[in-house]
């Protein structure tokens, strides 16, 4: 699943993690930060989506959209391609 990310996503990964930094590094409110998880914890993400039980993906708080980036490469790693909806109020 790691080893075949697509150009677009590894390419929009990399830019929301390079902006978190700068983010997190300057003068920018903490309210205003992309709060992109670590790497790590996107690759747990994607894991135990992967192994989860056949239904659609449902993500709550899509912010920047990183997160679904991995969600993303779970359902790619799929038999069946599940349905991804994210929400974002």
């Amino acid at each position: 699943m790691f080893h075949d990310i697509p150009d677009v996503i590894q390419a929009r990964r990399v830019k929301l993690q390079e902006l978190d930094r700068a983010q997190r590094a300057g003068a920018a409110p903490p309210e205003l930060w992309v709060r992109a998880i670590p790497p790590e914890t996107g690759k747990l993400l994607a894991l135990l989506a992967a192994s989860a039980p056949e239904g659609t993906f449902v993500e709550l708080g899509t912010g920047s959209g990183y997160s679904t980036l991995w969600l993303a490469l779970a359902a790619r790693a799929r038999p069946r391609v599940p349905q991804l909806v994210t929400f974002e109020s």
